[in-house]
Formats: C-alpha cells, structure tokens, sequence
C-alpha cells in the first residue's frame, strides 16, 4: 500500500491483511497520511504474471540467522558468486511523470501470489505502479558500454550470502569495496532525471541485465537514467563536474 497518484510520494508499505487499527483510532476522516491498494499498470513487467489493474501482495519473510544477509542484486537476474539465488524478479516502482506513488525501485517476485479478494480493471482511488527501463541512449552521452541496455526492461535478483551479516552501498565506488568488506557487485548510481518526479537511486550492476519478459520497446514509465556528480559542496579532486558515478554493494563480514 501507499499514497495514490495524485498525492505527493511515500513508501511502499507492505500491510497485513488483518488491516487491523490501533487502540486510539477515530474512525473518523482525518486526511492527511493516507495508504492505498497497489496495483500494476501494464508496461516493462511480465503481465503473464502481473496483469494490468490487478491490486498486488507481499509478505514479509525471515529465516535463520546462520543462513547469512539477504540483500537486492539491482540489474541482475543472477547473484554473485558465493551468494544463494531466492528468487529473480523485476524492479517496480512509479512512472517518472506521476507526482504520487512509490519513492524507491521494489524487487518483484517473478512468481506472484494474488491477494484472496483481489479485484480486476484498473481503479483511480490506487497507488500504481510500473516496471522499471534503463534510459542508456547514446543521445544521452552515456558510455559506449552501457548504450545495449537501452529501453530494455530492469531485472533484479534476491540473494542470501553466508558469512555476512548486513549490507550497504558504498556510493562512489565502482569497482571494489573498501574497509575489507565483501564486493557484492558493483555498478552504476541510476535514478529519474531532473525533469521527472523524484525518486530513489540504486546502485545497479553494471551488467544491466534485462528481466527474463522484456519487451525491449519504449514503455516510458518508471526510468532509470544514469547519475552523474554536479560541482559544489563536494570534493571536486574525488567527483569532477559531469562525471557518471559508480557503487559497490558491500557485505559486512560476520
């Protein structure tokens, strides 16, 4: 759940089922922060398994400590070596041009379970959400390297790494992590352009892999441009004016 389209940004939240109050609840019309259904809007997404206008679930999930860290492979279908592979899936989040929705890019399960009263055909009163395409053109002076990726649909991998008990992202750097933390993967800093509405970075890898339904045709949603470093209030020696930026996800060591 989340705000709807017409309202300013939040966090996706993942809500129980019960949808349960709390002690000192009104009951009344309060109006101010407000939590909406989500629903998928057909376009980068494999709508075999998300189809348009259907409200979407989650659950929350744990398992033992000795298994290792957890963490999201942005831009992969696959994880690291020395990772576990939980499952592979699609980066989802709001089209750049909606003011309201979702602030930051989800990893999608590519074997959806549907809510038992979930409802068909898309509704206003919802929180909609995309899946996510990489803008790499070369009309946009991005490296050579990275142009193939172009309007292809975002994939992402969840994965369990023993022997690591957290991770974070060290932005800045693009090759290694530093400190003697383990390199997850590394990559590019991605996020909307200036002239979109907000939302969050992610570091993706720099394979920028496509999920397994990409149309590879321009749905023009929820995009992700490369970032690049503007001059002041910043080390111009270590980020010059202009530069595209790298990250590392790294993996504190147990």
């Amino acid at each position: 759940m989340g705000e709807r389209d017409t309202h300013n940004r939040a966090e996706s939240l993942c809500i129980d089922s019960a949808m349960q109050a709390h002690s000192a609840s009104s009951g009344s019309d309060q109006n101010g922060y407000l939590l909406y259904m989500a629903e998928m809007i057909a376009g980068s997404i494999d709508e075999s398994a998300y189809p348009n206008g259907v409200e979407l679930g989650c659950s929350e999930c744990a398992g033992p400590a000795s298994d290792g860290a957890v963490y999201v492979h942005y831009g992969s279908r696959t994880c690291g070596s020395g990772s576990t592979l939980l499952y592979e899936g699609y980066v989802v989040g709001s089209s750049h041009d909606v003011v309201g929705g979702s602030v930051g890019g989800m990893c999608f399960h590519s074997s959806p379970q549907s809510p038992s009263d979930q409802t068909s055909g898309s509704q206003a009163a919802r929180s909609h959400l995309m899946g996510a395409e990489y803008q790499t053109s070369g009309s946009y002076s991005t490296p050579g390297s990275v142009q193939f990726s172009h309007d292809t649909d975002v994939a992402c991998a969840v994965c369990q790494r023993t022997g690591i008990v957290n991770s974070y992202v060290q932005w800045g750097r693009g090759t290694s992590c530093s400190n003697g933390h383990t390199t997850l993967y590394s990559g590019w800093v991605m996020g909307e352009r200036d002239t979109h509405y907000r939302a969050e970075s992610l570091c993706i890898d720099s394979a920028m892999q496509a999920h397994s339904a990409s149309s590879g045709s321009d749905q023009n949603g929820y995009l992700l441009y490369m970032a690049e470093m503007i001059a002041g209030s910043i080390d111009e020696s270590a980020y010059p004016n202009g530069v595209e930026l790298g990250c590392s996800l790294c993996g504190v060591p147990a």
